[in-house]
């Protein structure tokens, strides 16, 4: 369940009740958490628990690409689309070495890049058919999914790992990558949104109850999001 939570003018120290975030991405022995059966002691692309929809393993019925004859539908929304400052959202993501040109879209329900991106960095691409939607337009796509791919990248100091992403045409989004809330929504990021720019972080590290990210003078408040594991 994705919680927000505003912090108001005044004081930023907090006390040890606030203590709220629990990303559990590991066990007592420093053994990975996986996100498809949330078991301890390997990640999803080494998962041993079959899919129940196909019978392999590797991926979830969520991400199954068997039923790819039968689109899916997955939301695009352009978080700066009404935003005076359109470059507030925009980062360089780090993919096996290789710098690309990334958007944080916070109402993208998946992650998109651009096919001749995944081409260059030489990924493994799985036949997915998903149709991708416009943020308010529900009922004709703008674009369809040539594949999909499971990778690891890193955005600022932040590392995602075994992010599901989709595969587009060139054609379809002039940015390398569009991260949406694949990324945004693990349990151990959190981000927010400070007047004219979006701050992201580790959450066990509680990047952002600085003062330095407050500008009283502006009422600049930021609002601070995460997902609990729980």
């Amino acid at each position: 369940m994705s919680h927000k939570f505003n912090v108001r003018g005044g004081s930023t120290r907090r006390s040890d009740n606030s203590r709220t975030f629990n990303p559990a991405t590991s066990n007592d022995r420093g053994e990975p958490r996986c996100f498809a059966c949330n078991k301890f002691g390997h990640v999803l692309r080494d998962c041993p628990f079959p899919c129940t929809l196909c019978g392999e393993s590797g991926h979830t019925k969520r991400y199954c690409t068997k039923n790819k004859n039968e689109p899916r539908a997955n939301t695009l929304s352009v978080c700066d689309r009404e935003s005076s400052s359109p470059n507030r959202y925009l980062r360089t993501a780090h993919i096996n070495n290789h710098e690309v040109t990334a958007l944080l879209d916070t109402g993208s329900s998946s992650c998109l890049l651009k096919e001749s991106v995944a081409a260059n960095l030489g990924l493994e691409i799985s036949p997915c058919k998903t149709n991708i939607f416009s943020f308010g337009n529900q009922l004709n796509p703008v674009s369809q999914s040539l594949g999909a791919t499971v990778i690891d990248f890193q955005i600022e100091d932040v590392v995602g790992k075994d992010i599901y992403v989709l595969i587009v045409p060139d054609s379809t989004q002039p940015l390398d990558l569009i991260v949406g809330r694949p990324f945004l929504d693990l349990s151990y990021i959190a981000y927010a949104r400070v007047g004219e720019k979006l701050h992201i972080g580790y959450a066990k590290d509680y990047p952002f109850i600085n003062s330095d990210y407050i500008d009283v003078a502006n009422n600049n408040q930021p609002e601070l999001y995460s997902v609990s594991s729980n």
